[in-house]
């Protein structure tokens, strides 16, 4: 049960950086967004699979560095909650130089 909350999670953190990706087109991204919603009937799973093939096919670089990204966040997240840190203590590099 832990593996899948980790997939999921995994899954949701890398949904989230493609999300934002700009080597993305901006459409086929709201496509892939819209597919994602939670309507009745076969709509939504059709415009997924719609978004699906152009993704696949020419963006899987960018899919698979949204993947690596959310797995070394993921790690890290880990690590620090073995030290002792919440997740709302943790704060990003970046925002450290600010």
């Amino acid at each position: 049960m832990r593996a899948l909350a980790s997939v999921a999670g995994r899954a949701a953190r890398a949904a989230r950086l493609v999300a934002g990706d700009d080597r993305i087109p901006r459409p086929l991204r709201w496509l892939a967004a819209v597919g994602l919603l939670p309507l009745p009937g076969p709509f939504d799973e059709a415009v997924l699979l719609l978004a699906a093939v152009p993704l696949a096919l020419f963006y899987r670089p960018v899919l698979a560095d949204a993947w690596r990204r959310a797995g070394a966040a993921q790690r890290a997240l880990r690590v620090a909650r073995t030290q002792g840190y919440r997740p709302d203590e943790l704060v990003h590099p970046i925002q450290r130089l600010a």
